[in-house]
């Protein structure tokens, strides 16, 4: 699963305070406000094993990724798709994904429909120079 893979319609401060979304300064800039929640999508005896961080920026889109709840690390398999083959687990974590997101009343975007991060496209548009993965800016 894409980490930019869902679309909300402007969210509104009902929704927000619905669903416990905060109000992210570390995510935020000064044309666009971010806001954070995290949910637990996988259970095991019990107890939390999987967080997913949703980043929701004002225009709609979003930025979502997966924690270790113990560790509070990046849970890295989520990330390669190879790793689909050896954790089986991945499946039914991307399910409840997908089920947490649309009974939020989030949308999952097209596979043809153009993905990016919101921060990298407002700053294209005032003029900062922003570099891709493989481009290097010369000092």
């Amino acid at each position: 699963m894409d980490t930019n893979s869902f679309v909300h319609k402007r969210p509104t401060k009902s929704f927000l305070q619905t669903y416990g979304f905060k109000y992210s300064r570390g995510w935020s800039d000064e044309d666009l406000a971010a806001y954070l929640a995290r949910f637990s999508v996988y259970k095991s005896h019990g107890l939390n094993c999987l967080d997913l961080r949703v980043v929701l920026y004002e225009d709609g889109t979003t930025k979502i990724d997966l924690f270790d709840s113990s560790s509070q690390g990046v849970y890295s398999p989520w990330y390669r798709n190879e790793s689909y083959d050896k954790y089986p687990i991945l499946k039914e974590v991307d399910e409840n994904i997908k089920k947490l997101m649309t009974s939020m009343g989030f949308q999952e975007r097209g596979k043809n429909e153009r993905r990016s991060n919101s921060k990298t496209e407002y700053q294209a548009r005032r003029g900062r120079r922003v570099r891709s993965k493989n481009q290097e800016i010369a000092c």
